[in-house]
């Protein structure tokens, strides 16, 4: 479906000009945005909170510089018009 795609397109767009995912594909080992029916072993990536922290600076509350918005994310991202089954 063309209009899903331009959607799906549009939202990691929007997405990646606020943040960047800390792992690719590879690393994680399945595509957050692309998640088959059945969840690949492994599923959700987790780390560990100080691994977390370690990436977050709680003392600075204003804009995130460009170099500091990588996020440590795991989960998978539906698209509720096309993938609501799979969500489920």
């Amino acid at each position: 479906d063309p209009a899903a795609k331009a959607r799906a397109e549009q939202r990691e767009a929007r997405y990646h000009s606020l943040y960047r995912p800390k792992f690719n594909q590879t690393q994680l080992g399945y595509d957050i945005y692309n998640c088959p029916s059945t969840p690949p072993e492994n599923y959700p990536m987790a780390w560990t909170t100080v691994e977390v922290l370690r990436n977050w600076m709680p003392h600075d509350v204003t804009t995130i510089a460009p170099a500091n918005r990588q996020i440590y994310q795991g989960l998978c991202v539906f698209d509720y018009t096309t993938q609501y089954d799979a969500a489920l």
